[in-house]
């Protein structure tokens, strides 16, 4: 999981929709169907009544997907595995819906089409999914767990909102993304596990990483593979950084130091911020450099990763039509 700020969206022209060079909508059309579909909601009398008005309106959402899939460079916001060449989905980091941990909670509709409920994921992360090698079923879906199951917390309705600011008396027990504080409180085994960084499992840090890792399924097999092969290369190119600038600084032959600056090249690729699974390269090399701390080269790597491929080009993902839900299939 790596930091997503969020806030940059407002610097977008027109934001939200935010221009867009295949948009169906001027912003302006778009900004009137959002208050129309706004208007509606609060309108609408019962769950059932709202949950039609939501997908009716859902493509609000899609519409502006292609920015907050660029903030995380084509990445899942919460695993990090790249969706180029796929959709991605729009999580609603409070389910909009209905909530599993309060059967009773008709779902945080009034965040249905606030920007800042909106999180870019893939499909595996977002939905309820089953680990083939495992058996073990993960995925968000419309799970939303406080810290310490404390639902006296919870806002239950939209007489309760305000802001969206006063959301945080809720003490969510999911690490989000867009928090700078929260993307440090995982970290990663040789073996690619995701694994609370908070050891002591008394502590909040603890308990919210735990809680995140099984909702958002991070310690599935297909992700604990990927990693595991991250840590691998980046083992064999710290090797290789070390042994031919080693024989650079004692024989001065060129090739030696060409092959050593390819290594920490590569190295520097694999800590950028579009680079799939970056956050278990950084947490390599950090674990590294606490157990050689005499190699201040690894702290000049870690503070200037190279830059991004592309941070402003266009690009377009078009959706397929979406999948008409069945009876009781939980949407986030």
């Amino acid at each position: 999981m790596r930091f997503i700020d969020l806030e940059r969206l407002r610097e977008i022209p027109d934001w939200p929709p935010g221009r867009q060079q295949f948009s169906t909508r001027t912003p302006d059309a778009w900004k009137a169907r959002l208050e129309t579909a706004r208007a509606e909601l609060e309108k609408a009398a019962t769950q059932e009544e709202r949950g039609k008005i939501i997908d009716r309106y859902s493509d609000l959402w899609s519409e502006v997907k292609i920015h907050l899939r660029r903030r995380s460079f084509d990445k899942c916001w919460y695993c990090e595995t790249s969706t180029k060449g796929f959709p991605g989905d729009i999580d609603h980091y409070r389910p909009k819906k209905g909530v599993e941990e309060a059967p009773d909670h008709e779902g945080y509709w009034w965040l249905a089409f606030e920007w800042r409920n909106w999180r870019f994921v893939c499909r595996f992360c977002n939905s309820e999914n089953k680990d083939h090698e495992t058996g073990e079923v993960g995925g968000k879906a419309n799970q939303f767990p406080l810290l310490d199951n404390d639902e006296s917390r919870r806002i239950k309705s939209r007489e309760e909102y305000e802001e969206y600011e006063d959301l945080w008396r809720e003490r969510s027990a999911l690490l989000d993304p867009t928090v700078r504080e929260d993307t440090d409180l995982i970290t990663f085994t040789s073996e690619g596990v995701a694994v609370p960084a908070e050891k002591d499992e008394r502590l909040v840090k603890h308990k919210r990483a735990k809680v995140s890792i099984k909702v958002y399924h991070l310690d599935r097999s297909s992700l604990n593979n990927s990693r595991k092969k991250i840590y691998i290369k980046a083992e064999k190119l710290v090797k290789a950084y070390r042994k031919y600038m080693s024989k650079w600084d004692s024989e001065q032959n060129h090739d030696d130091l060409e092959r050593a600056l390819e290594a920490g090249k590569e190295l520097g690729l694999m800590i950028a911020h579009d680079a799939e699974y970056s956050a278990a390269t950084i947490t390599y090399l950090q674990e590294y450099f606490y157990s050689h701390p005499q190699e201040t080269w690894v702290i000049k790597l870690l503070t200037s990763p190279s830059e991004p491929i592309y941070a402003s080009i266009n690009v377009q993902i078009v959706d397929a039509p979406p999948k008409k839900r069945k009876a009781g299939e939980p949407s986030s």
